[in-house]
């Protein structure tokens, strides 16, 4: 609690029966009084008093300080040149100039146009009245403090300062570089200037900006909500703690703070930017950019052009938007994305990627990091990994395509979807799931394991002999195609009865498997093996091989020693074609094969 002393009539001094109970008021009451009584000591001071209302007289021309005493309520006019001390306690109004310092007690008191006014409080625990202070925008530079009652204070002018105390106040500034403090109290704040500057404390308060370039700064341990509305341009949040703001104007800006932030944007081209505490985004506008912090980020992105930056805290956001772009940070991101055209770059962090609908998306992976991976989306993706561990699920329709790099990767193409998968020189370790639709793989110097997918078609190049290629057949109509490649591959046929395979060998040393449907199995090159399985044929399959040659051989495995010749024996021909019909009527036909090639090239145990 702070008092204050100033003088009287004649030598007297005057204890004015107020309490100045926030620092704001205190430090210019006392300011206030100092200069009175320094004026005094100096011989410097002019005191008058007054009663009733009406004009005040003119200020004398001897002194250089002039003390106006009030001592009974009323209107009051022509207060210019005047220090007006509110010595009653009963309501006054007053009406100033540029040239008025009012020092107010804790009694209802009115100003219209000072240049400077404090007001008190009643006692150190009872707050003053509910003050009313205008400042108009003839008094640049102006300004007013109010005391821990219910004060509404407006500015309008040039760099003028309005302060608020521990009440319910509402604080108004439609002036251009003025500044406003909110107190300890609850404040509802509005700037509709340019330049503008918002302090808060410890209080909460409710901020609106509509004007251009405003700028507010949280305090430490205060709560906030924060309102840019559509005219405001360049609206700026600074939360040292937590706080809510709504961004519906253009180019605004957030920073948050050590407590949670959540941000509404409706607005353009804005940005948000995450502290050490966690901050949630919902976007409807276009073009914002969102920085996330060391306390995460969860954001639900609507508009177009929207940008996420990454940073230590992990990230959940969903982008439904066109054009939108993420660059993952440091910590743990998961992204479902709706919208087309996305561009997501990815870091050290874990990285899941789901594009559920949509297409276009541009996925480019770190060294070093896992990533799982979901195109669910119209297709056009692209997706290229590098060192480390890809999952990747095409459950989508149209064309992807998928660059991998030399970490191990395992790709599902569920649906319809049409997929391109290209891996480098030195590639890693790839397992390979299709689906219904056409996929084609150029492998590199590394082991791939592919598994077929009912009606799909899988195209299998390897530009070198040092990789290995394995296929393994599922339960519909499939075919693999590796015509293009140069390693020793191993193709197997269908796991269930009644499946219809084609498996086409490359230039390499190839296993051909036939399985337990109907498979069509060619060697396209090499010295290649053509295995028959007594335990996988159950069903008494009808099998076709073409492109046999003299570096072909053919085992009937499980039949036992004396299958071999027993099948020879029983051949049948027929245009060029020779057929094999197996003790357990398992039927192979060797297209453009006579049996007097066949012979020699076919073993049993």
């Amino acid at each position: 609690m702070t008092t204050v002393t100033i003088p009287g009539t004649g030598s007297t001094t005057i204890g004015l029966a107020a309490s100045y109970n926030n620092g704001a008021n205190a430090a210019l009451a006392n300011s206030i009084a100092t200069l009175l009584n320094n004026a005094q000591s100096l011989g410097t001071l002019e005191v008058q008093t007054i009663a009733g209302g009406g004009n005040a007289p003119a200020p004398d021309t001897v002194h250089s300080v002039h003390e106006l005493l009030i001592e009974g309520g009323g209107n009051y006019t022509n207060l210019a040149g005047w220090v007006v001390i509110d010595a009653t306690s009963q309501a006054v109004t007053l009406q100033g100039s540029a040239t008025t310092t009012v020092l107010g007690g804790g009694s209802l008191i009115t100003i219209n146009d000072p240049g400077e006014v404090v007001v008190g409080d009643v006692n150190a625990s009872t707050a003053g009245a509910n003050n009313v202070i205008n400042l108009s925008s003839l008094d640049g530079g102006a300004q007013a403090v109010g005391n821990n009652g219910n004060d509404t204070i407006t500015a309008a002018g040039v760099n003028q300062t309005i302060t608020g105390g521990s009440g319910e106040n509402v604080l108004s500034m439609t002036g251009a570089t003025g500044t406003i403090l909110g107190g300890t109290g609850f404040s509802s704040i509005f700037a509709s200037g340019t330049g503008d500057i918002v302090g808060l404390t410890s209080g909460f308060a409710a901020v609106t900006f509509s004007g251009t370039d405003e700028t507010l700064f949280a305090g430490t341990s205060g709560v906030f909500t924060g309102v840019a509305t559509g005219g405001s341009t360049g609206a700026q949040f600074g939360l040292t703690a937590s706080g809510a703001v709504t961004l519906a104007g253009t180019q605004g800006v957030v920073f948050g703070g050590s407590g949670g932030t959540s941000v509404l944007d409706t607005g353009t081209a804005d940005s948000v930017g995450g502290g050490s505490g966690a901050l949630a985004v919902t976007s409807s506008g276009s073009g914002a950019g969102v920085f996330a912090g060391a306390g995460g980020l969860t954001a639900v992105l609507s508009g177009d052009n929207d940008i996420i930056f990454g940073g230590p805290g992990d990230i959940a956001a969903t982008l439904s938007g066109t054009g939108d772009q993420v660059g993952a940070g440091t910590g743990t991101t998961n992204l479902l994305i709706t919208g087309n055209n996305a561009t997501v770059l990815g870091n050290t962090g874990l990285l899941s990627v789901n594009q559920a609908a949509g297409g276009g998306l541009h996925l480019g992976l770190n060294v070093g990091v896992a990533a799982a991976v979901t195109l669910g989306g119209t297709g056009g993706d692209q997706v290229f990994a590098n060192q480390g561990f890809i999952n990747l699920v095409a459950s989508g329709t149209g064309s992807d395509t998928i660059g991998l790099g030399t970490g191990v990767a395992q790709i599902s193409a569920g649906g319809s979807t049409n997929l391109q998968v290209n891996e480098i020189a030195g590639g890693g370790a790839l397992t390979f799931i299709g689906g219904a639709g056409s996929s084609t793989i150029f492998g590199a110097a590394a082991s791939h394991t592919l598994f077929g997918g009912a009606g799909g078609v899988i195209t299998y190049g390897a530009p070198t002999s040092a990789g290995t290629m394995n296929y393994q057949a599922g339960g519909g109509s499939e075919t693999i195609n590796s015509v293009f490649s140069l390693s020793n591959d191993s193709l197997s046929g269908g796991t269930v009865a009644g499946s219809t395979v084609s498996m086409v060998g490359g230039a390499g040393n190839d296993t051909f498997s036939a399985g337990a449907g109907t498979d069509t199995m060619v060697g396209a090159g090499g010295n290649n093996l053509f295995l028959f399985t007594k335990a996988v044929l159950t069903a008494a399959p009808s099998d076709v091989v073409g492109q046999f040659t003299s570096n072909d051989q053919v085992l009937l495995a499980g039949y036992g020693a004396g299958e071999a010749q027993h099948a020879l024996s029983t051949a049948t021909s027929a245009f060029n074609n020779t057929t094999l019909t197996l003790s357990d009527n398992t039927k192979i036909t060797f297209l453009g094969t006579s049996l007097q090639q066949l012979i020699g090239h076919v073993s049993s145990n």
